[in-house]
């Protein structure tokens, strides 16, 4: 590995057991779950749910931590609809059935 991806895999450990670690679940099932994009799914929601906050200080404190993840792209994006999160979920299965359905040592496509 170059020392970029050796940096890059330092940096997701550590930000996965710190992760886990605050959230009070095992660092494997966070990794899971990051995998498997419910953390960003999570992310899209929330951004959904700002407009909604009634109190002003939490709303901002929403919007600021998605600024800081999202490197300023929310919470200005649009919401995720319905047919968006349907087809997001659509490929991913998609994707997990190509998978599993490949024999052992088959890279794929």
């Amino acid at each position: 590995m170059s020392e970029r991806e050796d940096r890059l895999v330092d940096y997701a450990i550590l930000a996965i057991e710190s992760a886990a670690e605050e959230l009070g679940v095992p660092a494997l099932t966070l990794a899971r779950r990051l995998q498997d994009a419910e953390i960003a799914r999570l992310v899209h929601l929330l951004n959904a749910a700002t407009q909604h906050v009634d109190n002003p200080g939490l709303r901002h404190r929403i919007e600021d931590l998605l600024m800081a993840v999202t490197e300023g792209r929310m919470p200005s994006q649009a919401a995720e609809t319905e047919l968006d999160w349907a087809l997001r979920v659509a490929r991913r299965r998609r994707v997990e059935g190509d998978q599993q359905d490949r024999p052992a040592g088959d890279p794929g496509e």
